[in-house]
């Protein structure tokens, strides 16, 4: 039994969805990290803020500007948020995969299929299919629903720092422990 494709218009925005939900995981992530000052952390000079940086300005190593990568910033939110938050790391296998994957979605190659191929690195002249996914939408909604999860628990997080900042009390001379 031979299924139908997705139409392309539903198939490109699916993925142009899911890739655009994991770009934004990626960023909350850097946000989030900056906020909790996550070494490396030198914050932005007074008045620089992502929106306003120019080509060629120097600017300080953080979470938003170091070169970490998607698995190093999941875990580096894991090692600091409470097991119910953590980020599932197997996130970064889909990114991986959207990002470096064969996306064969060509009808006159795969009339009645759109999938996604991911190859090991060859040895000897030989390489492995490490990820074989059909996508359809029960595929597409599964890794939204993943995704969505990771960015409403840097959501929870981030909330939940900064209700302790707001609710610790000020220590001043009146507070002395």
């Amino acid at each position: 039994v031979q299924t139908c494709a997705l139409p392309i218009y539903v198939y490109v925005r699916r993925l142009g969805r899911l890739i655009h939900h994991l770009a934004s995981l990626e960023v909350m992530l850097r946000f989030h990290l900056y906020s909790v000052k996550d070494a490396p952390h030198e914050a932005f000079p007074e008045g620089v803020n992502p929106a306003t940086i120019k080509v060629g300005e120097i600017l300080p190593v953080n979470a938003v500007t170091d070169y970490s990568q998607l698995g190093k910033l999941i875990e580096r939110f894991n090692a600091r948020a409470s097991t119910a938050l953590a980020i599932d790391t197997t996130i970064v296998d889909l990114r991986d995969a959207v990002a470096h994957g064969r996306l064969f979605d060509h009808l006159d190659v795969t009339p009645t299929r759109r999938f996604l191929l991911k190859f090991s690195k060859p040895v000897d002249g030989k390489c492995s299919a490490t990820i074989v996914e059909e996508l359809d939408e029960a595929w597409f909604r599964r890794q939204d629903s993943r995704v969505l999860a990771a960015i409403e628990n840097i959501w929870k997080a981030t909330r939940a720092d900064h209700v302790t900042k707001v609710a610790a009390p000020r220590r001043g001379p009146e507070n002395k422990d």
